[in-house]
């Protein structure tokens, strides 16, 4: 079982105008809205990696297991119960704790005339401690028949320090995409399998340093990266890198004409766990095929399984 945890989830409402114009009346000529946060994408896209086994080119004679993921996190009020009933109608198995706080609202905007998406941010409510205490509580209930826990985003205000690290080497492989302190912890922890993932901004951010070359990352990536995992380091268009078992993997990415990238870093973690024990070359090629894949689509955390089939062909993943 996967175990999603996300304390920062999101009703997604994506609104598309023919052409967005600033400081002016724009009318969407589409809305819609679903369940999402970055733990909630890794769920939903899990889920559609899984059934049927999946032909991936030189990688068909490995099947694809049915996928068993429940995504556990924080939900409040009126957008809370929106959140819950659309992750029911998607099939995504959840236990989250109900929260006084309202769930929050964020906004996509598609300017179908400039091919751009802008995303409108609003940030996420604080829990309480006994909020906090409640959901590591069902955290723990679950740890002993989870294979990979995937904590996903930035922590609501008041988290514990040690939150995303308090269960390295407890047993599942720990994959955390995060940024900031709860990322340099996961760097730095020893006695279990960690898998990092993060994009070029946040990886600068996390350790204050200045990673404009290519040198410059993949000095910072061998540096930082976890003793016992990987560090894989996503570049929107420029595709990935990764320090993985002892070598830089450089991941390519095929041109593709994007509607929305929002969600595609947590498609990418999506693939990424989906095919981590097959090796790195495979769950690289994987990973990016789902995070360009999200990018064809309106919707954050959204995939089309025709869509992963065909271009997981097309990546390029070389050691370098």
């Amino acid at each position: 079982m996967i175990l999603c945890v996300g304390t920062t989830p999101t009703v997604q409402r994506t609104m598309t105008v023919d052409r967005l114009v600033i400081d002016e009346v724009n009318r969407a000529s589409a809305v819609h809205e679903h369940a999402s946060g970055k733990s909630v994408n890794v769920a939903r896209v899990l889920g559609v990696l899984g059934g049927a086994a999946l032909d991936f080119g030189e990688l068909s004679s490995t099947e694809l297991a049915k996928v068993s993921r429940v995504a556990v996190g924080f939900a409040g009020g009126r957008r809370g119960e929106q959140l819950l009933e659309d992750m029911d109608r998607a099939g995504i198995a959840h236990d989250f704790v109900r929260t006084a706080a309202e769930t929050r609202l964020c906004t996509t905007v598609i300017d179908r005339a400039a091919g751009q998406a802008t995303e409108l941010v609003e940030e996420a409510p604080a829990a309480s401690a006994a909020e906090w205490a409640a959901l590591i509580d069902r955290i723990e209930a679950r740890v002993a028949g989870a294979s990979v826990m995937v904590f996903s985003g930035t922590l609501a205000p008041g988290a514990p320090v040690d939150f995303c690290d308090r269960w390295i080497g407890r047993g599942p492989v720990v994959v955390v995409d995060a940024k900031g302190e709860a990322m340099r912890r996961a760097l730095a922890a020893r006695g279990g399998r960690v898998i990092a993932k993060l994009n070029r901004a946040e990886l600068a951010q996390t350790l204050g340093e200045r990673l404009e070359t290519e040198a410059e990352l993949y000095g910072a990536m061998r540096r930082a990266g976890p003793v016992e995992g990987w560090l894989v380091v996503t570049m929107g268009k420029a595709g990935a890198a990764a320090w993985a078992e002892g070598a830089m993997w450089r991941v390519t990415s095929p041109p593709v004409e994007a509607v929305s990238a929002i969600g595609s870093g947590d498609a990418f973690a999506a693939g990424l766990v989906a095919r981590m024990n097959c090796g790195v070359e495979a769950a690289l090629r994987l990973a990016c095929a789902c995070g360009v894949a999200n990018a064809l689509t309106a919707y954050s955390g959204w995939v089309r399984r025709e869509d992963v089939e065909r271009l997981v062909g097309e990546v390029r993943v070389e050691r370098v």
